[in-house]
Formats: C-alpha cells, sequence, structure tokens
C-alpha cells in the first residue's frame, strides 16, 4: 500500500517524466502492457545518470518548507537535517511526534528548538516554540530565562490574554494586575486557577470595594469565594448562583453558604447584618438559577432545602414544617413564598396565627365572599378560638338571631354577644344554648341569666323561659355547686337568688328577701312559691318573710262568720285611707246582715265599719278568756247593751259597696274629758260599758276625782311577769281626750297603760295613777 501511494505521488507529482525501477520482469511486463501511458524501456545505470545532480542546502531547506506546511514532519524534518537547520529539524520532528501520540518526546523537542533559536537571536520562534512547549504543561522554570529574554526583546509580540495565560501557566502572579481581573476576555483563563492561593490573596491585597463589584462581573465564582471567606454569605450565594452554567461544585458552596446564611440570620449574633428580605432574595436566586428542580439539588435535611420548599410548595411545608420555617425565616419570607407560589394566603394561618392576621382575614373575605360565619367557622376548623371570636366581635352588630345562637353554640363568647342577644330578645334561647349538653358554659349560662333578669321589667318577661331551661339542670352537681358556693352571704349572682326564690322559696324568704323584692318583685315571688307550695297558709306563711304588707291579699280567709267576736283585738290592712293601715283596734260588734261589716274602734278612738276581709287578729292581743280571767280580779261589770254600742256608728257608705273601706269618723267619742264624765253622770239608768269605764278610769288627772277613779277597774293581767311583750293590752282606749291630744294616741300610750296593769294586783286602784304624788287614795285589794 505504501509503494502504491508513492507510485500515486509521482506520477501525480513529476514534471517532465518519472522512472520507475523493477526487480522483476514480471513486473516489468505489467508496465510495458500499458497502452496509451508512452512508456520506454531502458537501462537502469544510463537512466539514473540523469539524478545525478547535487542539491543545495538552499534546495533542501526550501523543500523541508514545503513539506512542513504540508504537515508532512517527516519528510520535512530529513529536509531540514539536509540543510542542517537543527532548529527546524527538532520543530518538525517534535511535530510528528505531537501527531503520533509522544508528547512528551514532542516536548522536548519543542524546548530544544526554541533553546536553538534563541542562540540564534531569533527571539520570535522562540516565543512561538515557548507558547507550544506551554500547550503542555507543567511549565519547565529553565525556560523563564529565554521567556523572559524573548519578551523583553519583543513586548507586544504576544497579546495580553496570552501573556496572562503564560503568567498563570508560569505561577508568575506578580505579571497579573487588577485589569487583568476586570477584562471580560481573559476572566476565562482565570477559571481554573479559582481556589488557587495566590489568586485569592491578589484579590484580598490589591481590590478595592469598587473593583469587587466590577471584578463580580468578570469572576462572579472567585469574588464567591472571596466572600464566602468573608462569611458574607449573602453576596456568595448570590455570586454562586448567578452563572448560567453551573458545576457540582458551584451548587455544593450555594448549598452550603446559604445554609450558613439562614443560620446567621436566627443567630443572635449577626455580623452582616442580615434580614428576612436577604433570605428572599437568594431563595429567588435558587429559583430562577434551577427552576422547579432547585430543592432536587440540595441536601433533603437542610435548611436551604426548606427553603426552597417553601418557595416551590409552601402548602406542603404549612402541613409538615410550619412552625420550624416560621422560625428560621420569619414572616417577610413566609408571605413572599407564598406571593411567589399564588397559593391562597389563608393558609399563612399554619405558618402564625397572630403574624399573618391582616392577610388571613382579607383571605378568607374573598375567599367566602363576606360572610364572616364561614370564615369564623373556618378558624374553629383550625382550633383557633381566639381569632374566631376577634372575628365575632368584630361583626357581632350584623349577626342575626341564629347567627348568634350559632356562635354561642360553638363555645364562642365574643364581646358583644350579651348585648346583642338583650336587643334581639334571644336571652333565654342564650341560655338553653350555653346549658345544653354540647356546650355546658355554666359561667356564661349565668351571665346571660343575670342580664335577663337585670330589671324587673326583663324579669316578668324573662322569668318562666329561664326557669323552664334552668329546671332541666336542677340536679347537675355542677349547678348545685354553683348555688352553694355563692350562698349565702354575699347572695352571689342574680341568677343564683332566682334559682334559690324558685327551688327553695323558704330558704329565699328567711336570708334572701330583701334582695328577692328587690330584684323580682313581688309577682315573681308569688309565681315561685305557689310552684312549689300549695297549702294556702304555708304559702302564705313563705310570703309574708318576704313582705308581709305586699303579700295580705294572700292571707287565707276565714271559714265562718263568727270568727270575729266582741272585744277581739284585730289589726286593719287593705284599706284606701292608708293611715289607718297597720292600726290596732277592738271589735265593738258583730258581722251585720244587711252590709256584711264589722264595727271597729281604734286605739285612738276611731270607730268605723269594715269588710271582713280588711282586718285580721291580732296575735299579741289576749284571748276572751283571759279578758273574763282579768276581768273576773275586779268587781262585777254591768252588761254592755246592743242598743248603745250600735248607736256609736256612723257609716255613710252603702251597704253593698265593699270596696269603700276608708271609715267614717265616729259623732260622740272626739269629746274632751269633762264632757264624758258628765255625759256619763247623767245617765243614770244606762249601764257603762267597758270602753265608758276605761274612758273614766283614764281621764286627766287634773279633771278626775277620787270617786269617778273607783268606780270601775281597768282590766289587768294576774300573772307578775316583768316582761313587757307578755303584758296583754288593755281593750280599750286608755287616751280618750280632746281633738287636739289625738296626735298623742296610740301605741305610745298604749305602752304606758300596760306599764301601769301589774302595778294594779299588788296596790290599791288609786296606786296605778298616783305617780309622783302622795298615797291619796291608796288601800289594799280585798
Amino acid at each position: 500500500l505504501r509503494l502504491l501511494r508513492e507510485l500515486y505521488v509521482a506520477i501525480t507529482r513529476a514534471k517532465r517524466r518519472v522512472v520507475i525501477l523493477t526487480k522483476t520482469p514480471k513486473m516489468l511486463e505489467f508496465f510495458m502492457a500499458l497502452s496509451g501511458c508512452n512508456i520506454e524501456e531502458s537501462d537502469a545505470k544510463s537512466a539514473l545518470l540523469e539524478f545525478d545532480a547535487t542539491t543545495t542546502e538552499f534546495e533542501w531547506l526550501k523543500r523541508g518548507n514545503e513539506l512542513f506546511e504540508d504537515d508532512q514532519f517527516k519528510m520535512a524534518a530529513s529536509c531540514f537535517k539536509a540543510a542542517e537547520n537543527f532548529a527546524l529539524f527538532e520543530w518538525a520532528q517534535a511535530s510528528y511526534e505531537m501527531e503520533t501520540g509522544q508528547k512528551e518526546l514532542g516536548k522536548e523537542s519543542f524546548r530544544r528548538s526554541a533553546h536553538l533559536f534563541f542562540e540564534k537571536a531569533d527571539y520570535q520562534h522562540t516565543l512561538d516554540l515557548l507558547s507550544l512547549v506551554m500547550e503542555n504543561p507543567p511549565w519547565n522554570s529553565d525556560d523563564d530565562y529565554i521567556y523572559d529574554e524573548s519578551r523583553l526583546t519583543l513586548p507586544s509580540y504576544f497579546p495580553r490574554e496570552k501573556t496572562i495565560r503564560f503568567a498563570l501557566l508560569r505561577n508568575k502572579w506578580n505579571e497579573i494586575s487588577v485589569d487583568d481581573l476586570k477584562d471580560q476576555s481573559s476572566a476565562p483563563l482565570f477559571g481554573p486557577f479559582r481556589k488557587k492561593v495566590e489568586l485569592k490573596n491578589l484579590i484580598h491585597n490589591l481590590c478595592s470595594q469598587r473593583d469587587l463589584s466590577d471584578i463580580e462581573y468578570s469572576l462572579p465564582l472567585s469574588i464567591a469565594d472571596y466572600y464566602f471567606d468573608n462569611e458574607d454569605h449573602f453576596n456568595a450565594s448570590k455570586l454562586y448562583l448567578q452563572q448560567s452554567n453551573h458545576s457540582e461544585l458551584d451548587y455544593a458552596m450555594a448549598e452550603k453558604s446559604t445554609n450558613l446564611l439562614i443560620k446567621s440570620l436566627t443567630s443572635s449574633s449577626n455580623p452582616n447584618n442580615i434580614t428576612p428580605s436577604s433570605l428572599d432574595t437568594i431563595a429567588q436566586c435558587w429559583r430562577r438559577s434551577t427552576g422547579k428542580q432547585a430543592s432536587e439539588l440540595v441536601s433533603k435535611d437542610s435548611d436551604a432545602s426548606l427553603l426552597l420548599q417553601l418557595y416551590q410548595n409552601p402548602l406542603i411545608v404549612a402541613k409538615s414544617r410550619a412552625i420550624e420555617a416560621y422560625e428560621k425565616f420569619g414572616p417577610e419570607v413566609i408571605r413572599s413564598s407564598f406571593r411567589a407560589s399564588k397559593d391562597p394566603e389563608e393558609e399563612l394561618h399554619s405558618f402564625s396565627r397572630n403574624q399573618f392576621e391582616a392577610e388571613v382575614d382579607q383571605a378568607l373575605n374573598n375567599k367566602f365572599k363576606g360572610n364572616p360565619i364561614e370564615s369564623i367557622a373556618w378558624y374553629l376548623h383550625r382550633d383557633d378560638k381566639a381569632h374566631a371570636e376577634q372575628l365575632a366581635t368584630r361583626n357581632i352588630r350584623n349577626f342575626s338571631k341564629v347567627d348568634l345562637l350559632a356562635i354561642s353554640r360553638s363555645k364562642l363568647n365574643p364581646r358583644g354577644l350579651i348585648d346583642e342577644a338583650d336587643k334581639k330578645d334571644i336571652l333565654v334561647d342564650l341560655v338553653r344554648v350555653c346549658l345544653s349538653s354540647e356546650v355546658f358554659n355554666l359561667k356564661q349560662a349565668v351571665q346571660v341569666s343575670d342580664r335577663a333578669l337585670s330589671s324587673t321589667q326583663k324579669a316578668e318577661a324573662n322569668f318562666d323561659g329561664l326557669i323552664k331551661v334552668w329546671d332541666k339542670h336542677k340536679d347537675d352537681g355542677r349547678v348545685k355547686k354553683m348555688l352553694l358556693r355563692k350562698q349565702p352571704n354575699p347572695p352571689g349572682p342574680d341568677t343564683a337568688v332566682f334559682l334559690n326564690l324558685f327551688w327553695d322559696p323558704k330558704f329565699s324568704s328567711q336570708r334572701l328577701s330583701r334582695r328577692c323584692m328587690e330584684l323580682f318583685g313581688s309577682k315573681i315571688i308569688e309565681i315561685a312559691v305557689s310552684s312549689v307550695v300549695d297549702n294556702a297558709k304555708e304559702k302564705f306563711d313563705i310570703l309574708r318573710g318576704f313582705d308581709e304588707k305586699a303579700f295580705e291579699h294572700l292571707r287565707p280567709k276565714a271559714k265562718s262568720d263568727n270568727v270575729f267576736k266582741e272585744g277581739a283585738r284585730v289589726i286593719v290592712h287593705g284599706v284606701k285611707n292608708k293611715t289607718y293601715n297597720g292600726m290596732r283596734g277592738t271589735i265593738l260588734r258583730p258581722r251585720q246582715q244587711n252590709d256584711g261589716k264589722y264595727g271597729v274602734k281604734l286605739e285612738n278612738g276611731i270607730s268605723f265599719k269594715v269588710l271582713p276581709s280588711h282586718i285580721k287578729i291580732d296575735d299579741s292581743a289576749p284571748t276572751n278568756q283571759q279578758m273574763r280571767n282579768c276581768a273576773s280580779d275586779g268587781k262585777d261589770k254591768p252588761r254592755r247593751t246592743r242598743s248603745k254600742v250600735n248607736s256609736q256608728f256612723h257609716d255613710t257608705s252603702s251597704s253593698d259597696d265593699d270596696d269603700s273601706d276608708e271609715p267614717p269618723a265616729l259623732s260622740s267619742r272626739d269629746q274632751s274629758s269633762s264632757e264624758d264624765s258628765s255625759s256619763s253622770s247623767s245617765s243614770s239608768d244606762s249601764v257603762p260599758s267597758l270602753l265608758e269605764r276605761g274612758n273614766r278610769s283614764n281621764s286627766s288627772d287634773s279633771s278626775e276625782d277620787d270617786s269617778s277613779a273607783s268606780s270601775v277597774p281597768a282590766l289587768t293581767r294576774k300573772d307578775n311577769s316583768s316582761s313587757d311583750d307578755e303584758d296583754i293590752p288593755s281593750l280599750i282606749d286608755p287616751n280618750q281626750q280632746s281633738s287636739s291630744d289625738s296626735d298623742e294616741s296610740g301605741p305610745q300610750h298604749r305602752a304606758a297603760h300596760r306599764g301601769r296593769g301589774p302595778n294594779r294586783n299588788n296596790r290599791g286602784r288609786g296606786e296605778g295613777r298616783a305617780g309622783g304624788r302622795g298615797g291619796r287614795g291608796r288601800r289594799k285589794r280585798k
């Protein structure tokens, strides 16, 4: 094949003719058989004589250059050797060795050639060959001399990029300037030397802050390394991610720098004043640099991974690592991640319930179209009762009755709930919800009940519904404990007083009577007692403990007309003339058939007729038997005549007018004591009554003599008890005086009279009124 190729070259390159030497006749016959080739046969000696001419060095050199240009490095090397140009010979030989893969031999041949050219002072070829040597590092320091001399002779022979490359390969950093680092065209040459200490020192020692900003555009990774070494992790992370083509080393350094940035943000010492917005910037750089696959390029358990997941899908982080993300990154980063991902902002609630309150409220308002009830339900579903109550408080005035009850049923107690329930008249319904089994908020139920009972009008309107609701929980231990804890002193909330009234009216009448009357009034108290007690007498006994006057109309009526006997002591009540109510008097005549009224004489001397419904037995007065016993101690007194008593009454009211209870004044009893004495003495055919005898015995000391005082003894008790409470009051009026003394009649004079009774048991009849005077008319009783 080689011979065939040489034959082809010989035929196509020959200018005049080609001489072919054959060794065998067979080959000769082959060439001679070729027709049209003008082949001639001759002797070999005669043919070689034509090539016997001598070739000069110039011709060899010329031919060697032609072959070198045609990349025929081996034949060119032979020609250069024949021309005795060993510099070119080494060059061609090195090229042939490089072509055949003998790089080390080729590099040495280049070096020998460069030295040969340098010896010839051919600095241009010296530099050319040294540049070929440079392409096959490492550099041999023995070649520094010839390079420096050649470079000094031809300083601008190489472009600046090539000079920088020579300096980098030769590790000559003193030949590199800051401008070389800023140059965009030469910047790629520094890439392989990024981790070199010399380059870092060059940047650290020679570059100002402005130079660093300029170099960031040409050598971002080198400056990123510089920032990383100086703990400026924000700028380092940003520059690591700024490149369009990243290596695994770049991503590793970016992740490491991001983790340190997050750590410095949450640590107490923050030398570079890192803010949450810095994390937002770095997260955006990651997204621009790697897209949605950013989180897949870093370690799953690193902080950088959490940051990238947050920006890629914040909802996933909200479900699993919300609190951790909030503590590491802060609210600004969380907000930015939601804006970047366009996820619903109400999910910010998962990261912090208070920090994102405004965003969450606005998002819920948009989601539910301004329906606060659904927003409240959303908060409750997230177990955020506080914000649910806040939202309910802000919208409390806009809720309907159903909404208010639904809020209470959700175990919420927003401010203003009771006020709105009061305005909408659903306090009883609200209490029912508060006491329901799914809610049972006893404290709130008491507060609502107190509002429903806050006035007598409200109590009358709500008591029926309230007691029905509370009755269902009467046996609940929690309600019982509340009543026991609040009772009896102080009475506690109005609800406790109310429940005690309905559930234990007897206790309330004894301990809480005044409070019940102030809060509820007589109507509700009557209903409460009636709901527990059926017996009228027992009922009245309980009611009188609250206010006897208020419930006087409920006093049980007498079953017989003969209850009030003549001489019985009674108390007036319920008449229209209120001045007579509560005054005591004596029955002077039995009930009349025509008008059904009794004749009663009051202690102040006034006599009138009154219906039996407006008088009651005076429990403190002595019985008829006691009066008879007292009367038997004195002389026998004449019996009163019916006509005398009846003649004293003047009834101007009609017999059938039961409502006319104001008593008319009697005509003859408001006289002076002198007139009474004269009239009684002039009536010799009339027997004086007990009343008249009493009047005479108690007339004025200045006008009464011994004979009048000794006529009829006053009724006194036989016993000698010293207690005022056991004294039996007289059945007659002891103060029958003129109208000017009428104001002194009544309990005070009666008490004075009752005080004299016991003294008459041990002394003569004159002793009772002797007073400070001498023993006038004093005698012992037989």
